[in-house]
């Protein structure tokens, strides 16, 4: 599960599978969804900060920030809020009824779900491996034909446990006769390895290391070709769920 400090969730394609009309609303209405996510994850960090607060992360909440994970129950709540600051704002802007009500709905329902997440409690990882930024990708002399390749890179600990597939890279070979190197660029710690996954398309990649890459290395396209390996991760699952003391429900 992707790191809550990483910020790569939600997108704008969760709100979609709940609401497919806030893209038309957001065009009409002229919204920028991107802000409303960024305002819900604002809103949400200041829940997520003041729950650690009353937890037995209480001495050290913002470095407990850095350890949770966006559990289900998180992205939904997170989803919810941003739909809801979207049918606000549409609302405003016209007055209409029919956002009204669709902003009450979500804001509800963001409220429900975020009650219930925090009784569940906090996923958190003791040791947290951040997503990787976009990797780097070089063409480099080798022998495959013209074409476009797509590349993500994830973090790998001692104990195997994956980071988040980073943004996509991409690299257009023009001509034969070349091939491309990718590299992940400097590991945080506890990273120790990454995998590199590969494709033609950014929705068709594939692990293209057998085992993990010792970080000093770089990976190139094999004369074989793209190998057909497992399809990203989605990052670290939470290793212990913290509960908060004194957490109260607010409306």
């Amino acid at each position: 599960m992707a790191l809550w400090k990483d910020g790569s969730t939600p997108k704008i394609a969760d709100l979609t599978r709940y609401e497919r009309g806030v893209i038309r609303v957001a065009s009409v209405e002229s919204i920028d969804l991107q802000d409303k996510i960024d305002l819900a994850r604002r809103e949400a960090g200041t829940c997520l900060k003041r729950f650690l607060e009353s937890s037995a992360y209480a001495s050290n909440a913002d470095s407990a920030m850095d350890r949770v994970v966006i559990t289900e129950p998180l992205a939904r709540w997170v989803t919810m809020l941003a739909l809801s600051l979207a049918y606000r704002e549409a609302h405003f802007s016209n007055l209409s009824e029919r956002y009204q009500g669709k902003w009450e709905e979500y804001k509800v329902e963001a409220a429900r779900i975020r009650d219930e997440f925090f009784l569940s409690g906090v996923g958190c990882v003791s040791n947290p491996l951040e997503r990787p930024g976009i990797p780097v990708i070089e063409i480099v002399a080798g022998d495959g034909p013209a074409d476009t390749y797509y590349a993500a890179t994830a973090w790998v600990d001692s104990s195997g446990n994956e980071s988040e597939a980073s943004d996509i890279s991409v690299a257009v070979l023009s001509q034969a006769g070349s091939s491309i190197e990718v590299f992940p660029g400097t590991p945080p710690p506890p990273a120790v390895a990454w995998n590199v996954y590969a494709g033609h398309s950014d929705t068709e990649l594939k692990r293209q290391n057998s085992t993990p890459l010792g970080v000093a290395n770089r990976w190139t396209v094999p004369a074989a070709g793209l190998a057909d390996g497992p399809e990203p991760s989605t990052g670290q699952p939470p290793d212990h769920y913290v509960h908060g003391m004194n957490y109260l429900r607010r409306g």
